[in-house]
């Protein structure tokens, strides 16, 4: 697709911790950088809103989300409420659901 840098947001347990670590070995092999931002688990909306924004302040427009289901859609709304979603952007989320930014994202 073209990116050569990409952001991960990835749960900080071992469930999050052992994916983070196999999607940084498959990334260094394909020369893509990786900014890696944690959340905690259970996070509160001031949890996600601060990782969110650490991802926003990359400029990266590729995002990798290694969460659960219940977290997909509460990361979403906190990357849309700080207008990092929409055609300019890649989103994949871990949990076997694709979003990509184009598609229309309603809550």
């Amino acid at each position: 697709v073209g990116y050569t840098h990409c952001a991960v947001i990835y749960l900080n347990d071992n469930f999050g911790n052992s994916h983070l670590r196999s999607f940084v070995d498959a990334a260094v092999q394909s020369n893509l950088t990786v900014e890696s931002v944690p959340f905690p688990p259970r996070p509160s909306q001031e949890d996600l809103r601060i990782a969110i924004e650490s991802i926003a302040a990359t400029q990266i427009r590729c995002v990798f989300a290694i969460v659960t289901v219940a977290d997909h859609e509460k990361i979403l709304e906190e990357a849309f409420r700080q207008n990092i979603v929409g055609p300019d952007y890649f989103w994949l989320m871990s949990n076997n659901r694709l979003w990509v930014s184009g598609d229309t994202y309603e809550r």
